[in-house]
């Protein structure tokens, strides 16, 4: 007597064509956050190198680098967590937070692209112009309607630059904008 109320199907099972396409789907999203946490790891490793002028002998709490590369350090961990919950197929509690398996994908991919940008942007713009025109494409791309995104992105990036321009004396460089 088997107990087991979902049995497993052996390799030998047929697979209706249906399932191939969800498999199909399945191993796309997959490359897709392997791809994206490489993306994320390689600009982790050349932020130095990507922000201009890089201050030696600052301390790394003051780094320009901090910010970013911790920001891209969680993407990183983010997506090998994702990559690793779908690839071993876990199941997931009732809870009431957002189910991650039902995420937009090439959204996703837009905002660690738009991520990338601002942080090639904040050396050659300043950081507050570059972190208002970063939370402008956010709230665009997330399709939020534009006096919610103008109200959200324009005083969140005057905090944002008093708390790590002013407050905590980061070193972002020195943009054609504060």
């Amino acid at each position: 007597m088997d107990l087991n109320p979902h049995p497993h199907p052996g390799p030998a099972a047929a697979v209706p064509s249906g399932a191939a396409d969800g498999q199909r789907g399945a191993l796309l999203d997959r490359l897709l956050l392997l791809a994206l946490a490489g993306v994320a790891g390689a600009v982790l490793l050349a932020t130095p190198a990507l922000i201009t002028p890089f201050p030696a002998k600052v301390a790394w709490f003051e780094s320009p680098a901090l910010f970013p590369r911790a920001a891209l350090a969680l993407a990183v961990a983010g997506a090998l967590a994702e990559l690793w919950v779908r690839r071993h197929g876990l199941q997931r509690g009732e809870s009431d937070e957002l189910d991650s398996s039902a995420m937009n994908l090439p959204r996703a991919a837009v905002m660690l692209l738009l991520f990338v940008a601002y942080a090639l942007a904040v050396p050659v713009l300043g950081f507050m112009a570059s972190t208002a025109a970063y939370l402008l494409a956010c709230g665009a791309t997330l399709r939020l309607p534009w006096r919610q995104t103008l109200a959200l992105a324009l005083p969140l990036a005057v905090v944002l630059w008093v708390v790590f321009v002013v407050v905590l004396k980061v070193a972002f460089g020195h943009g054609w904008l504060p």
